[in-house]
């Protein structure tokens, strides 16, 4: 049975600006991926290279890629918080690039690398087991998304559906470990559990998506490509894109910009963006 281990973090004073922003907002869903070696909230770095930041309403939760670890953030007072770990999992390494994101309160991860090897799988965390549990498929969709592979992924939760700009093939497995893109659009179905290939990529979008240094963020219903100083939105079950208008795009780097001035004084989560401009469809 797991128990809920109250762990004494030393969380820094730049994690605990971004807690405090994120705190603020109790209504919308995010999922970010932050360098271990920058943010540790208390976590032994020699575990992790990547931290999954996942907040769902006003809960904001830890998972430290490339184990099976969960953390619950417990807020004590502005500036203050602790980590409470909720899961009975052991490392196993194999979930390095996994992709963490909640479906209305249910924590799922997708795919990720390991032992040499792509998943293609999801799991989700069992409040009961504690543990993270296999979910079924019709078929297994392998992909993982880090710097040297570009992978974008969309959740609409109205419909249940995850959405991937691409998936990979490991082509000669194990024989080398090449890697390659499946150019095409992948909708998975967490109500069904089935994966239905939508077609290839917007070229305009795909080229974006490559660029080197472009950064991806999920943020409510948008999937937000940040693209130098550009922020892109990208609507995959529609294979459109367009770019935010100058209003969003200066609160979304002064949201960004103040966690590490240490101010405290913005309001909203940062990239809460709400204007949405025009969209552009494939070939125009």
């Amino acid at each position: 049975m797991g128990q809920r281990v109250a762990t004494n973090s030393n969380i820094n004073e730049t994690e605990s600006a971004l807690l405090d922003i994120l705190s603020k907002d109790t209504v919308n869903p995010l999922q970010i991926k932050l360098d271990g070696d920058v943010f540790k909230f208390g976590i032994n770095p020699f575990t992790n290279s990547t931290i999954s930041l996942l907040k769902n309403k006003k809960e904001i939760y830890i998972q430290p890629l490339g184990t099976g670890k969960l953390y619950q953030v417990k807020k004590e007072e502005k500036g203050k918080y602790h980590l409470e770990r909720i899961d009975s999992t052991y490392f196993n390494g194999a979930n390095f690039n996994a992709i963490n994101f909640f479906m209305n309160d249910t924590l799922f991860q997708y795919g990720g690398d390991g032992y040499w090897h792509i998943r293609g799988y999801l799991t989700y965390f069992s409040y009961k087991t504690h543990e993270w549990e296999l979910y079924n498929a019709n078929r297994l969709v392998i992909a993982f998304e880090d710097v040297n592979n570009n992978l974008v992924y969309n959740i609409n939760r109205n419909k249940r559906n995850l959405y991937l700009s691409n998936s990979f093939s490991q082509v000669d497995f194990p024989a080398s470990l090449n890697v390659e893109s499946i150019d095409s659009v992948y909708q998975y179905n967490t109500q069904s559990r089935i994966w239905t290939t939508l077609g290839k990529t917007n070229p305009q979008l795909k080229e974006i998506i490559e660029t080197k240094g472009a950064l991806h963020y999920q943020l409510n219903e948008y999937s937000i490509i940040q693209n130098k100083l550009e922020l892109i939105w990208a609507d995959f079950e529609n294979n459109t894109f367009g770019k935010f208008k100058e209003r969003a795009k200066s609160e979304f780097k002064e949201n960004w910009l103040s966690i590490y001035l240490n101010n405290r004084r913005p309001q909203r989560c940062p990239g809460r963006i709400s204007e949405r401009p025009r969209r552009r469809r494939q070939g125009t």
